[in-house]
């Protein structure tokens, strides 16, 4: 049996066909903008993180990249990039339209391979309201961080809930991606979304990885990829192979299914 996904045409109705950079019916020029503020988010484009990333790019010669949170495409998109070669494509997903005009712009000089798609990357359904947010951030083990630092726990579950339930006009964009661009798994998947949305990214991901990948994650000392770390410490798919402590940890690590 074919490894590449199938798509019906439940789906394609749903999702519609694969969309060009170009014109892309997706982005609403309209959203309002919400008073979010938002913490810093790039990686260091010289940091530890940053190297391994290119590192495993180019000992794996990935062919479809994933990664969620483009934000201004600066950080982890240039770092993946500027390590792919030519004839792969990279799929970025972001909920915020002001960051994907400016992605759009700062890593235009990488196209045909950079696709900055503009979207929620899980289904809506899935997005936790305030009170589980709130909940998240009060158990919090100690030693992991939460963003800004300086409002209460009640004011940081509003503001993580606003800077992901924005009016996009398509949810689910893993899936979109997965099966209507790359109709295949993909082979690397970055996942640095929104601070609250790690560990619900993570599992709707491991619906669709069917094939060997290498998976980053930023953030695995902080409430977006705790949970996520620990269950690839004890899942036997995984295998870590590189990490580390700069700014909230991050980790790579090889999956087979």
């Amino acid at each position: 049996m074919s490894d590449q996904l199938q798509v019906s045409e439940t789906d394609k109705r749903i999702y519609g066909e694969p969309i060009n950079e170009v014109g892309d019916p997706l982005v609403s020029h309209d959203e309002p903008e919400l008073p979010v503020p938002v913490p810093s988010v790039s990686i260091e484009t010289d940091g530890e993180f940053a190297a391994a990333i290119q590192d495993a790019i180019q000992t794996h010669r990935p062919q479809r990249l994933l990664e969620t949170g483009t934000h201004d495409g600066c950080g982890s998109t240039t770092v993946i990039a500027e390590a792919m070669e030519s004839e792969a494509r990279l799929m970025t997903i972001e909920n915020d339209i002001n960051f994907v005009r400016a992605a759009r712009s700062n890593v235009e000089r990488f196209w045909p391979m950079v696709h900055v798609r503009h979207g929620l990357s899980i289904p809506r359904h899935l997005l936790p309201k305030e009170a589980a947010i709130l909940a998240d951030i009060q158990k919090l083990p100690e030693g992991c961080a939460v963003d800004w630092p300086d409002l209460s726990n009640e004011e940081r579950a509003k503001w993580y809930s606003l800077e992901a339930d924005k009016p996009v006009h398509i949810d689910a964009m893993i899936r979109r991606c997965i099966e209507l661009e790359f109709r295949k798994p993909p082979d690397f998947v970055m996942l640095d979304s929104a601070g609250h949305l790690g560990w619900i990214e993570f599992q709707y991901l491991m619906l669709f990885l069917k094939l060997p990948c290498v998976l980053a994650l930023d953030d695995t000392k902080h409430l977006k990829h705790y949970r996520t770390l620990a269950f690839i410490e004890k899942d036997s798919r995984f295998k870590v192979v590189a990490r580390g402590s700069e700014r909230f940890g991050w980790v790579v690590a090889e999956f087979q299914p």
